[in-house]
Parts: structure tokens; C-alpha cells; sequence
């Protein structure tokens, strides 16, 4: 699959969705393509599918561009974007959190249906210009059988597709990195069938494993992806826009398939955990010094990694190692005092950027795996 071409400022085919071979699923009023509610023909469904999820029209297809005026030009591409990615999405409801790490301030808004979700643009965007990230997930209540595949490139997008998990919508939240919209088709789907979906689809496309999650927020396009990471003075904004780079909204081919296949694992593993409660073994005295064992088991990962000749994925390395730590009686305090050290070596060394605030999450993420709290 060639990739897309980067430009420093969104373009009305970058933001707005689809290249020529993404098929159906663009809104209605761009000029020669079809509408994602004519008639139901362009719709949901392996192959050529049906429409499940009815949409109002995009606001702007009736509208003209109003003149050259940058500022005016930038607020239809954003509302362009969203539109695109959330209806490519296909939930009746979505949740958005709007996070600033320079304002330590986190904001969640919703569940919105599309048409409050298009409404609120205008606010989105100005709290986007007040340094704010934006995010979006389905509404947990809802039960969408979505998945997002996150930390990906075009290769991996490729893999997928190849495997009949063609994605419905495609995001770009930086140069080359990309997340992954996988629709598994309409009705509601069990959080931990989802779970473990998201955990296989991830593996099959070497994505990020901590954002394997029942459900995950991802960006939203149309907005500035605002990690430090990203700065670049070249850029007219400061950092990169998130691009729609597809916007199918289709389920994917092997839909019932990874269904059927994740609610037997899910099963299989009910039961052979049935009766054998999982507690999660603290030992709050006694165990050796917390600081010597990340640093050992560090030196492990990567000396494992080395010898397979794998990529050296600092969030992979974090997870593993968070797991022997709780696996072996530490604190979360203990852990995050553990990790610290190595942390802030690697900041300084510039092999990664206030990563140490993703710390939580993972610890979050290996409790929920391992013992399911």
C-alpha cells in the first residue's frame, strides 16, 4: 500500500478521508463521491455489507467554501476530519476527553451522538488551540464491536488488511504512525471478547499492546497531536495535524470469524480459571531491593530482544517488566520507585520524553490483565 504523502498543513484530501481506493464510506456532498446514507447502498458489512448505523448529512455538504479565507478554510477541513473519522467509526454514541500535559488538566465530554459531536467542533478547536490533545472512544455503554490497533505504520495496516481485518478508518497521529479502526460488525459485543480481540488484532499487526484495551481512546482528526516529541519549528502550527487518512466504514471480512474465535477463548479461559480465584500477592517486607530488580530485569528484556533481533520497544520492555515486579509482591509505589531510576536515565539520554507519566497506566494495565481489577 503506498503511503500517503506528508504535508506540514492538512489538506482537503488528507483530512477529509479517503484516497481513491478507499471505496465507500465518505461523507455525502464531496464532489464524485458517494454518500455514506444514500439509500443504504454505500454502507456496513463484510464485503459490500449494509447500512447499520444511520447518519445525519454532513452539515457542510450543502455549504460552499466561503471565499479563501485561511482561518474559515481550517475550521471546514477540521469539521471535514471529524466527520469522516466518527462516521467511519459508526457508534451511536462517542466519548471525548481533552487532555493538556502544559495545563495538567483533563476534560471529558460526552457520550455525544454525531450530530452533537459535530456541533461541539467549534469548542473542540479552541480548546485544541489552548494546547489541548483531543481524544475520542466509543461510548463504553454502547458495547461497539471496535477495536483500536494503535502504534502502527502502513506496512502493518497492509498485514491486516491481508488477513481480512481490513481497517474502517485510518488515523495518521504523526509522521508515519498511525492507528487502526476495526470493525467487527453491528450488534453488541462483550467487553472481554473485545479485550481479547484487541489484544490479537494487536499482535498480528505488532502493535502497541498497552493500548490493547476493550475500549481504548485514540485521536481525533483534525487536531494537533501536542506531545513534546512532535514539536518541529518548521511546522507553521508547531506540531503535526492528526489526519483521516481512510475513512471506509466498513466491517471488516473475517468480522464473525474473530468474534466466534475470541468468545471461545474468552470461554475456555472462564473456565479453566472457574473456581480458582486470582488475588493479587502483595509483600509489603522481605523482598529484595526494588530498584536492583528493574534494573535486572531491564537488562534481561533487552538482552532477550537483542537475541532475537527484535525492535527495542521501551513500552513493551515497561509492561513486561511492571508484570515480574507485580508478579513478585511489589507496591504500585514500590514499582514506580523501581522504574524511576531507568526512566529518567533513559529522558536524559533522549531515548524517550516524559514517558515516566505513562508509568500509572501501564501499572494500571498489567493489574487489570493479570488479576482482572
Amino acid at each position: 500500500m503506498p503511503e500517503p504523502a506528508r504535508g506540514a498543513l492538512p489538506s482537503a484530501l488528507a483530512l477529509g478521508g479517503a484516497p481513491a481506493h478507499a471505496g465507500a464510506g465518505v461523507p455525502c456532498g464531496l464532489p464524485g463521491r458517494p454518500g455514506p446514507h444514500c439509500d443504504g447502498e454505500a454502507g456496513r458489512g463484510p464485503g459490500s455489507g449494509q447500512q447499520t448505523h444511520k447518519m445525519p448529512p454532513f452539515p457542510l455538504a450543502r455549504e460552499r467554501d466561503g471565499g479563501t479565507g485561511g482561518e474559515e478554510v481550517r475550521n471546514r477541513l477540521t469539521r471535514e476530519a471529524v466527520y469522516n473519522q466518527l462516521w467511519a467509526m459508526g457508534c451511536r454514541g462517542y466519548e471525548f476527553m481533552l487532555h493538556s500535559e502544559f495545563r495538567d488538566d483533563r476534560i471529558m465530554r460526552g457520550p455525544w451522538p454525531l450530530g452533537t459531536a459535530m456541533k461541539s467542533v467549534g469548542y473542540m478547536t479552541a480548546r485544541g488551540w489552548d494546547l489541548y490533545n483531543i481524544h475520542v472512544r466509543p461510548d463504553p455503554a454502547e458495547n461497539r464491536a471496535l477495536v483500536l490497533v494503535d502504534d502502527i505504520d502502513w506496512t502493518d495496516v497492509q498485514t491486516l488488511a491481508e488477513e481480512g481485518y481490513e481497517p474502517a478508518c485510518v488515523v495518521e497521529t504523526s509522521w508515519k504512525n498511525l492507528q487502526a479502526w476495526i470493525d467487527l460488525g453491528p450488534g453488541p459485543m462483550p467487553p472481554a471478547d473485545r479485550l481479547n480481540s484487541a489484544r490479537h488484532l494487536a499482535e498480528i499487526a505488532h502493535g502497541d499492546m498497552r493500548a490493547a484495551a476493550s475500549v481504548h481512546y485514540g485521536r481525533l482528526a483534525g487536531f494537533r497531536n501536542l506531545k513534546d516529541e512532535h514539536f518541529d519549528k518548521g511546522l507553521k502550527w508547531g506540531w503535526p495535524f492528526v489526519l483521516c487518512r481512510q475513512s471506509r466504514g466498513l466491517v471488516c471480512s473475517r468480522a464473525q470469524e474473530e468474534r466466534d474465535r475470541a468468545a471461545k477463548e474468552v470461554a475456555e479461559q472462564a473456565s479453566r480459571n472457574a473456581g480458582r480465584p486470582v488475588r493479587r500477592r502483595v509483600l509489603r517486607s522481605g523482598l529484595p531491593d526494588v530498584r536492583r530488580k528493574a534494573e535486572q530485569y531491564c537488562a534481561e528484556w533487552l538482552r532477550r530482544v537483542r537475541e532475537q533481533c527484535r525492535t527495542e520497544d521501551l513500552s513493551r520492555r515497561d509492561y513486561a517488566v511492571v508484570c515480574r515486579l507485580m508478579l513478585g509482591g511489589y507496591t504500585d509505589s514500590q514499582i514506580t520507585d523501581g522504574m524511576d531510576p531507568v526512566i529518567r536515565r533513559e529522558c536524559r539520554a533522549g531515548m524517550r520524553q516524559k514517558h515516566w507519566t505513562y508509568l500509572p497506566r501501564t501499572i494500571s494495565a498489567v493489574e487489570e490483565d493479570l488479576f482482572g481489577v
